[in-house]
């Protein structure tokens, strides 16, 4: 019995010891943290910031303070957000806003309406541009048409003052004389027959052709042929000399005159009356024939 209980009291005594020992253990260990935690707190301390760390901080103090700052106007803006809100929240603001929306509508409308009535304008403007255009041109046609007319008036008037001058006749009288004929055409002079030693008429080829067509004959000045006349008097003597050989108490002169030649007939009828020859105009237009048919037995003279 009394060998159980020392052997009771023994292991007792170790566990004590062991505990004893660990707790130890444990103790000592945590004042070696402590004391390696607040030598590298002592040299972290005494250890100076370098310039990039300086440089991060400056920075990050910048955009804090950036930050505040946006932070504080957007509070600012959000109070001012709903102080509106609740201004236009009551059922009057609500009719003004609705009533502003509505005429910003009808000035949209007539901005557009404006619009379309500009582009109508310009239209009827170039409209009105082209027809003044139009217009001008007309007025210029119608100008020169007219100076035109009165150009051909007075050229009318002239040819009928010369025709009237050409045709204002003395008494006519019937005449049984046997008729010669003359041309005058192209400002020249061309008899149609000539005095045959016999003293009966024939025909001078030299200044006058006979051509047939269709079963027709007419007769026509020799191109080239014949006595040029000048209206200046000049010529009386050589037309006098061709009249000669035509007796005045056997024949008359018939003088066919075309429109290029009225200005010579002047000087023709000058040296025909001069002569004392009876004589009878028939006038032609440009491109009249004289056809060939029978004689009269009286004919109209002057």
């Amino acid at each position: 019995m009394s060998r159980k209980s020392s052997a009771s009291g023994d292991s007792l005594d170790l566990l004590l010891d062991t505990i004893c020992n660990t707790f130890g253990g444990i103790l000592f260990i945590s004042m070696l943290v402590v004391i390696l935690v607040n030598a590298a707190n002592t040299e972290v301390s005494q250890s100076l910031p370098t310039e990039e760390d300086q440089q991060r901080l400056t920075e990050g103090r910048r955009r804090l303070s950036d930050t505040t700052v946006k932070l504080a106007s957007l509070r600012r803006a959000a109070r001012q957000i709903e102080q509106l809100r609740d201004r236009f929240s009551d059922p009057e603001s609500e009719a003004v806003i609705e009533e502003m929306q509505a005429f910003q509508g009808m000035n949209e409308a007539m901005h557009e309406s404006r619009d379309a009535s500009l582009d109508d304008l310009a239209s009827m403007q170039e409209l009105i541009n082209k027809t003044a255009k139009e217009n001008a041109q007309m007025r210029q046609a119608i100008a020169a048409a007219q100076q035109a007319l009165q150009t051909a008036r007075e050229q009318l008037d002239a040819e009928v003052a010369l025709r009237s001058r050409t045709s204002k006749l003395p008494r006519q009288k019937t005449t049984t004389r046997q008729q010669v004929a003359f041309f005058l055409k192209g400002g020249k002079l061309c008899s149609f027959a000539r005095v045959g030693l016999d003293g009966q008429l024939a025909a001078n080829e030299a200044e006058a052709r006979v051509i047939e067509k269709d079963g027709k004959q007419f007769a026509e000045p020799v191109p080239g042929a014949g006595l040029p006349i000048q209206s200046d008097g000049s010529t009386l003597s050589p037309i006098v000399e061709k009249l000669k050989p035509f007796s005045k108490d056997k024949f008359f002169v018939a003088i066919v005159v075309w429109p290029d030649s009225f200005e010579e007939f002047q000087t023709v009828k000058e040296a025909v009356v001069r002569e004392g020859h009876e004589y009878q105009l028939i006038p032609m237009a440009a491109d009249e024939k004289v056809f060939i048919g029978e004689a009269t037995k009286e004919s109209l003279v002057q």
